[in-house]
C-alpha cells in the first residue's frame, strides 16, 4: 500500500524535525570534514550545538550538520536554539550569522545581533527589557531565501554560526542593511568587530 504523497512529505518533515548534531564533537568533526574552518579562516571550537528552525504548516524543520537541503525547504524566517547547555550558560547577547561559502566569494544571507539565551528552553530570543515583546533583535541583514543558482551543479556549504556579542558591536558600520551581501569576508568582519570564535554552529549542503 502506497502512502499518499502528502503523508510521505509530512513523515519526512517529522523525521527532520528530530534531527540535530548528537554532540559538540560530532559537529566539529563534520565541520572539519567539510573544510569549513579552513574556508572561513576562523577556528571552530564551539561550546554548544546550534540548531536553526524553519517553521511552517505546523512543522519545524531543522537538521544535523551535513544535511542536504534546497532553498525551498529553508524559506521561512529561521529561529535558533542552543543544545547541551546548563543553567550557567552565558545569557548573551549573541550575534548569529548565515553565510554561503561557495557563492560570490562568500555571500551573507543573515546577520543579526541582540539575541538572548533562555536557559529554560534553549532558544535564542528577545532579551527581557521590561516590555511585553522584549528588546528587539537587530536584523542587520535579514533572512532572504537563497535564490536558484542557474547552471550551478555543485552543492554549497550554507553555514550558521553564533558568536558572543562583543561590547560596542551594535555601533559597527562595516555592515548595514544596505551593504552588498556578496564577496563578504566573515573572518575580516569577525576580526574587525572582535567577535572572537563562534560558540556554536551548524551547516547544510544547499542545492538550488
Amino acid at each position: 500500500m502506497r502512502l499518499p504523497s502528502v503523508l510521505v512529505a509530512l513523515a519526512s518533515l517529522a523525521i527532520r524535525a528530530q534531527a540535530q548534531d548528537a554532540s559538540v564533537a560530532a559537529a566539529v568533526n563534520k565541520f572539519n570534514a567539510a573544510g569549513i574552518p579552513a574556508a572561513l579562516g576562523i577556528p571552530f571550537n564551539p561550546t554548544y550545538v546550534l540548531s536553526a528552525h524553519y517553521t511552517y504548516s505546523g512543522f519545524a524543520v531543522y537538521f544535523a550538520s551535513g544535511a542536504h537541503h534546497t532553498g525551498s525547504t529553508l524559506w521561512p524566517h529561521p529561529e535558533f536554539q542552543f543544545h547541551y547547555t546548563t543553567e550557567d550558560t552565558d545569557p548573551g547577547p549573541y550575534v548569529v550569522v548565515i553565510v554561503d561559502l561557495d557563492v560570490d566569494g562568500g555571500t551573507r544571507y543573515y546577520l543579526a545581533s541582540g539575541y538572548a539565551f533562555n536557559w529554560r528552553s534553549g532558544w535564542l530570543e528577545h532579551a527581557f527589557d521590561g516590555t511585553p515583546a522584549g528588546a528587539p533583535i537587530n536584523y542587520i541583514t535579514d533572512w532572504k531565501t537563497p535564490p536558484p543558482n542557474v547552471g550551478e551543479p555543485r552543492e554549497h556549504r550554507l553555514v550558521y554560526l553564533a558568536f558572543k556579542q562583543s561590547p560596542g558591536f551594535d555601533g559597527q558600520t562595516l555592515v548595514t542593511p544596505e551593504t552588498p551581501t556578496g564577496n563578504w569576508s566573515l573572518s575580516a568582519f569577525v576580526n574587525a568587530t572582535q567577535l572572537g570564535e563562534p560558540v556554536a554552529g551548524v551547516f547544510c549542503w544547499l542545492k538550488n
